[in-house]
């Protein structure tokens, strides 16, 4: 009994330490003007993003590969957002805003770092799937325990074939 017990507790533990990390979203918006893009950041201020930030040359200290990123063109120009997230206010919250991002026309997801790794955009388009609100208790930690798993398998070439798909349509 006390065996299960501990085991358990670990286990919440594990879970708590899931919601509490961050979720960092490398986008590139689809507008020619700084104008344009405020007005864009500023759709996403009911997601209760915890901060935006535009940059162009974070990329390299995102990917820390830069050789590789001639493989992603810019859209319009080189702006490049950085939408940072706290699981633990609203896991809810968290998936409404990622399956914004993922039907935003205006919204080309990057990349994303997810538990302190970097994570590919269908590791990513995959965690709401597993995240199912309705999802019970059981099931949801299973789904979670496997979030883990699946992005530390994920790789930087997967992620640039998966960006190279989303551009050309594949």
């Amino acid at each position: 009994m006390k065996q299960t017990f501990i085991k358990n507790e670990l286990k919440q533990r594990q879970l708590q330490k899931i919601f509490q990390s961050p979720l960092i979203i490398l986008s590139q918006l689809n507008c020619t003007d700084a104008q344009t893009e405020i007005k864009i950041l500023q759709e996403l201020k009911p997601y209760k993003v915890e901060s935006c930030k535009v940059y162009a040359t974070f990329l390299k200290k995102f990917f820390k590969e830069s050789n590789e990123l001639t493989h992603i063109h810019p859209l319009s120009n080189n702006l490049i957002t950085i939408f940072y997230l706290k699981f633990p206010k609203s896991l809810e919250d968290t998936l409404t805003f990622i399956n914004y991002l993922k039907n935003n026309k205006k919204v080309l997801i990057l990349g994303a770092s997810l538990f302190s790794n970097q994570i590919s955009l269908s590791t990513l388009e995959f965690i709401p799937k597993l995240m199912n609100p309705v999802l019970n208790k059981r099931k949801l930690e299973k789904s979670l325990l496997m979030v883990r798993s699946l992005h530390k398998i994920s790789t930087f070439s997967t992620f640039l074939k998966q960006t190279k798909a989303v551009k050309t349509g594949e």
